[in-house]
């Protein structure tokens, strides 16, 4: 059984059954390597806009009740609330 990449269509190589002739798809190192960096990158800009948001609610800077839309923006800034006070206390 012929094995390819899935996103970049390389060969990689062959697997059990030898003598079955379809064609099964798997994911190249350096398309893994790609695809984990791009995740990567889109975790740390979501909770960075995240922790921004967070910031500017806790601090003062922009204004709190009407930046509390939902109820896990208020659990959200609760949780860091709570995790300020331990730390300082």
């Amino acid at each position: 059984m012929k094995i390819i990449c899935a996103w970049c269509n390389k060969d990689m190589g062959e697997k059990e059954p030898l003598d079955n002739l379809e064609t099964t798809h798997g994911m190249c190192p350096m398309c893994h390597f790609s695809v984990m960096i791009e995740a990567l990158v889109v975790n740390v800009e979501k909770e960075t806009k995240r922790l921004r948001r967070a910031y500017h609610l806790l601090s003062g800077t922009s204004p709190c009740l009407s930046e509390l839309k939902t109820q896990e923006d208020v659990d959200y800034c609760a949780d860091i609330m709570l995790t300020q006070i331990r730390q300082r206390g």
